[in-house]
């Protein structure tokens, strides 16, 4: 079967199968040198007027597992998705990857309740698994048992297997997570979900060119550039490469710390604090946006100081004490932050403060 795959293969080059692989370098890469921030401004939902951003997050990678993310979702396109590819045709798969790309990256916004739309490639993919689940059943009925002498079907079988069931069991029963709580496995369901009635729909095409494929046939393809789902796939893949040059923009020019000024400066003892901290920021901060992440004060006597925050203006934050620090005493602070920059970007970054 290997054999035959290949010489269809050589004949008929799998071209969106490969756009596609290239989408997901070109946005996917940059994780991979670049600062933290480039994975926080990929995996957001932006504003309409940066609609250029909205695919980077179905192209890059989940940070946690970059490598693993990356490379199973990569080894996904160039043996399900170029099989799909000669299955039904150039014209054909890039529909049906315009269809999971659009549904999945809609749910996910809807689902996204804190601005992050989430990373992976697997949401358009996915339902390349749902052809070759049927391309496997034709073969079966035509070759019978034959089938499980191929080592190189067998190999595929089991690879879809593990990405289908063993990973979700790992999740659930290993690690002892919600199946919903990783929100990718719906994600996964859904795009081999709206791919089913095109698979029916196309039944009879599809059996007709597995039994080319299997007698060595020639199959003829059209100029695979020249219809309107490629073409609206091409349009999706080149507004992701431009939203990843401006994400690498964005990430190069504020990656550098928030803070421009510290008010008494880092390296203060605790001791010669006053009783508050002036910040101000490099960039305008929405008012407000502040979450308190981290808490930790140590404290001699039998009450902490409590501490409370207000707003001086956009850029310039101030952190109140009941007391000051004593001797011995030590503080650090913590807060998540969201930044406005002049573009109209927002992203979240952490800032830290500390005095001992």
């Amino acid at each position: 079967m290997l054999q035959l795959f290949l010489v269809q293969l050589k004949q008929r080059k799998p071209i969106i199968t490969l756009l596609l692989v290239l989408a997901c370098l070109i946005s996917t890469v940059p994780q991979f040198f670049l600062p933290d921030l480039y994975d926080t401004i990929s995996g957001q939902v932006p504003a309409i007027r940066h609609f250029y951003l909205i695919p980077l997050s179905s192209f890059t990678h989940s940070p946690e597992i970059l490598i693993n993310h990356f490379i199973g979702n990569i080894l996904v396109f160039l043996l399900f998705g170029s099989i799909t590819e000669l299955l039904i045709g150039s014209s054909r798969f890039a529909f049906i990857s315009v269809l999971t790309f659009i549904s999945t990256t809609l749910i996910n916004i809807w689902h996204s309740t804190d601005g992050v739309a989430g990373h992976g490639a697997s949401g358009i993919c996915w339902g390349y698994f749902v052809f070759f689940a049927f391309f496997v059943i034709i073969f079966y009925e035509t070759k019978g048992k034959f089938i499980f002498k191929d080592i190189f079907l067998i190999t595929l079988l089991v690879l879809m297997s593990f990405y289908l069931w063993g990973i979700p069991l790992l999740e659930v029963v290993v690690l002892g997570h919600n199946f919903f709580e990783n929100f990718g496995q719906v994600l996964h369901l859904i795009s081999m979900i709206v791919v089913v009635p095109f698979v029916l729909l196309w039944r009879k095409s599809i059996e007709h060119r597995v039994l080319q494929i299997l007698n060595g046939e020639e199959i003829y393809q059209k100029n695979v550039l020249k219809n309107l789902p490629s073409l609206l796939l091409v349009g999706i893949l080149l507004i992701n490469v431009y939203g990843t040059i401006e994400t690498v923009r964005f990430t190069n020019k504020y990656s550098a710390p928030l803070i421009s000024h510290i008010n008494p400066p880092k390296g203060t003892s605790v001791t010669d604090m006053p009783e508050r901290i002036i910040i101000n920021f490099k960039y305008p901060v929405l008012i407000h946006s502040e979450k308190l992440i981290t808490t930790s004060i140590n404290y001699e006597t039998q009450e902490p100081p409590s501490f409370r925050t207000a707003w001086i203006d956009e850029q310039t934050m101030e952190i109140r004490f009941s007391r000051r620090f004593q001797e011995k005493e030590n503080l650090m602070l913590g807060y998540l932050m969201t930044i406005n920059t002049k573009e109209g970007i927002q992203f979240k970054d952490v800032t830290r403060i500390e005095y001992k």
